[in-house]
Protein backbone atom coordinates (compact mmCIF):
# COMPACT_ATOMS: atom_id res chain seq x y z
CA UNK A 1 0.00 0.00 0.00
CA UNK A 2 1.46 3.33 -1.04
CA UNK A 3 1.44 6.14 1.48
CA UNK A 4 2.58 9.71 0.96
CA UNK A 5 4.66 11.07 3.86
CA UNK A 6 6.22 14.53 3.64
CA UNK A 7 5.75 14.53 -0.15
CA UNK A 8 7.55 11.17 -0.46
CA UNK A 9 5.85 7.99 -1.59
CA UNK A 10 6.44 5.04 0.75
CA UNK A 11 5.70 1.45 -0.27
CA UNK A 12 4.73 -1.58 1.77
CA UNK A 13 6.94 -4.65 1.93
CA UNK A 14 4.74 -6.76 -0.35
CA UNK A 15 4.56 -4.04 -2.98
CA UNK A 16 8.34 -3.53 -2.97
CA UNK A 17 8.87 -7.27 -3.40
CA UNK A 18 6.45 -7.39 -6.31
CA UNK A 19 8.06 -4.38 -8.03
CA UNK A 20 11.60 -5.73 -7.59
CA UNK A 21 10.67 -9.35 -8.25
CA UNK A 22 12.02 -10.96 -5.08
CA UNK A 23 10.50 -12.70 -2.08
CA UNK A 24 9.88 -11.02 1.26
CA UNK A 25 12.52 -13.15 2.96
CA UNK A 26 15.13 -12.11 0.38
CA UNK A 27 14.26 -8.43 0.84
CA UNK A 28 14.50 -8.64 4.61
CA UNK A 29 17.79 -10.58 4.42
CA UNK A 30 19.30 -7.93 2.13
CA UNK A 31 18.15 -5.12 4.43
CA UNK A 32 19.69 -6.93 7.41
CA UNK A 33 22.98 -7.43 5.50
CA UNK A 34 23.07 -3.76 4.58
CA UNK A 35 22.47 -2.71 8.17
CA UNK A 36 25.24 -5.03 9.40
CA UNK A 37 27.70 -3.72 6.81
CA UNK A 38 26.94 -0.17 7.94
CA UNK A 39 27.39 -1.12 11.58
CA UNK A 40 23.74 -0.49 12.46
CA UNK A 41 21.72 -2.45 15.02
Amino acid sequence: MRVKINSRICYGTAEVCQIVGISKSTLLRRIRQLQESRGEK
